[in-house]
């Protein structure tokens, strides 16, 4: 059976800790995709992180939430949703479910609940990114009904051969 999830907002004393632990592995993720040296990448994401989020968690339109199971009471995760209601897009920025409750359903429950949301708030569209080397969240996203839309590729040059 699978888990029952709620969504709880963070505080603001809380974002710095929600960031720190999103930002590792996003870099990794940003340095491999885009060809270039992790201190870069690092770099990149924080200006990333600083240009999406000017007002911090006060910032309109991002929600930033801890994953909680409603039986046990314990986070099992985090979540950073934008909405858009103007374009009544919502955007998930980021899922992450903690090492110790991955492969228990948690991140379809969250998804669940993340959907449920953005419907109540009178979003028609979910999407997010995903990069392509990360099949596990490419298969939740699948089975949970998102399907690709545009695709993003590059090569690094100074890698490549000539044609």
């Amino acid at each position: 059976m699978a888990p029952a999830v709620r969504l709880e907002r963070i505080a603001e004393s809380e974002l710095d800790d929600f960031l720190d632990t999103i930002r590792p592995h996003y870099t990794a993720e940003r340095a491999l995709a885009d060809h270039i040296p992790h201190a870069e990448a690092e770099q990149f994401v924080r200006r990333q992180f600083d240009d999406a989020l000017p007002k911090g968690i006060e910032t309109i339109g991002h929600h930033f939430f801890r994953i909680v199971d409603v039986v046990t009471a314990v986070d099992v995760g985090i979540a950073w949703l934008r909405l858009n209601k103007a374009t009544r897009e919502a955007y998930l920025n980021n899922v992450t479910v903690s090492p110790e409750h991955r492969r228990k359903g948690y991140a379809s429950a969250a998804l669940q609940a993340i959907v449920e949301l953005a419907r109540a708030e009178g979003c028609t569209v979910l999407a997010l990114n995903v990069f392509a080397p990360n099949e596990a969240a490419q298969r939740l996203y699948r089975k949970s009904g998102l399907e690709v839309v545009s695709m993003h590729m590059n090569m690094s040059l100074s890698d490549a051969p000539a044609p």
